[in-house]
């Protein structure tokens, strides 16, 4: 993960140094005012550099949501394996122990096939809203390669820059929202983090003492 991380980092660096920052005192303003003007390098790599930037905008997410669904899709392929070796098992087992154990079988067949639902459905989720974070990134940077100006410092900046930010919230929401999910989705999740976290935990007997002690007292 960690040389993933470096590697794309380290692809979108030289965008780092396609502008130069000057400062120059302004006898108006009485201040040193900030000026961001293109460099040497853009000038020596003429759009090379920021057409690799929003290239690699779009094929790394695409990569990303690539890998997520085949992972995805590997993972219901062996639960259903799984689930189909489980019942050729209990078939090959004889009349004796089937007609003794007929409804432990039918019990466990049944978990079985909820467990491989709830696990199918929580994937389908988490890569639903990936791809509804990935859309608006592939948008922005899809726009760029035909529209150069939608880039920062340049004619549509503020264009730029909202589409980043709502890209950035997006991303945040990606990041956290998995939590929830498997709090929602996964039962064994959600006793675990209540066994490690107990006090996040109200139970019916709680809840009644806590909205007792916010009654009022009635004073004689």
């Amino acid at each position: 993960m960690i040389v993933l991380s470096l590697l794309v980092f380290g692809s979108f660096s030289p965008v780092f140094f396609i502008y130069t920052v000057e400062y120059t005192y302004s006898p108006i303003y009485n201040a040193s005012l900030a000026t961001v003007n293109l460099s040497k390098l853009n000038f020596a790599h003429d759009k090379i550099i920021s057409k690799m930037y929003h290239t690699f905008g779009v094929v790394y997410p695409l990569i990303f949501c690539i890998i997520m669904i085949t992972t995805s899709t590997i993972i219901v392929y062996h639960l259903r394996k799984s689930a189909e070796n489980f019942d050729k098992g209990q078939s090959s087992k004889s009349s004796v122990s089937r007609i003794n154990a007929g409804r432990s079988v039918q019990v466990s067949n049944k978990n079985m096939i909820s467990k491989e639902i709830q696990v199918t459905k929580m994937l389908l989720v988490v890569i639903f809203v990936y791809i509804m974070d990935f859309f608006p990134r592939l948008c922005k940077y899809t726009a760029s390669l035909f529209h150069p100006e939608i880039f920062p410092y340049r004619t549509n900046h503020n264009l730029n820059m909202l589409m980043a930010h709502l890209i950035w919230v997006l991303d945040f929401l990606n990041a956290s929202i998995n939590f929830f999910i498997l709090m929602r989705m996964s039962s064994i999740f959600k006793k675990t983090f209540y066994e490690i976290f107990p006090r996040c935990h109200l139970t019916k007997k709680g809840k009644a003492v806590a909205t007792q002690g916010l009654q009022p007292v009635k004073v004689a």
